[in-house]
């Protein structure tokens, strides 16, 4: 009987997918659909073209990671209120496009 390590072919899995450039390919296409969502809501455009695609690692293993360093991102996305006190409610541009790809998480 063959006994198979189950997390050594996971890993050995996952590094063959990291490695494709099918990944970064998706990793683009999901920052290119975040900012044409945030352009829709946004004036100056500085939030919109404040996205970027770079490399994460976990366990040696490479993934893509689309983020934002932009100092209002939280509020732009989750909405705030004013200084006056009105509400003005999030754009959820990020996680309108997670939920417009079901393949990413499994729904």
């Amino acid at each position: 009987m063959v006994r198979m390590d189950h997390d050594s072919v996971n890993a050995r899995a996952a590094w063959i997918a990291a490695s494709s450039p099918v990944m970064d390919a998706v990793a683009e296409t999901v920052r290119s659909e975040i900012v044409a969502s945030a352009s829709r809501h946004s004036e100056s455009g500085e939030y919109a073209s404040s996205f970027e695609v770079d490399d994460d690692f976990y366990r040696s293993i490479r993934d893509r990671v689309v983020f934002t360093e932009h100092r209002a991102a939280a509020a732009i996305e989750f909405g705030h209120r004013t200084k006056s006190g009105r509400s003005v409610p999030g754009q959820m541009n990020v996680a309108n496009v997670y939920h417009a790809h079901p393949k990413f998480h499994g729904s």
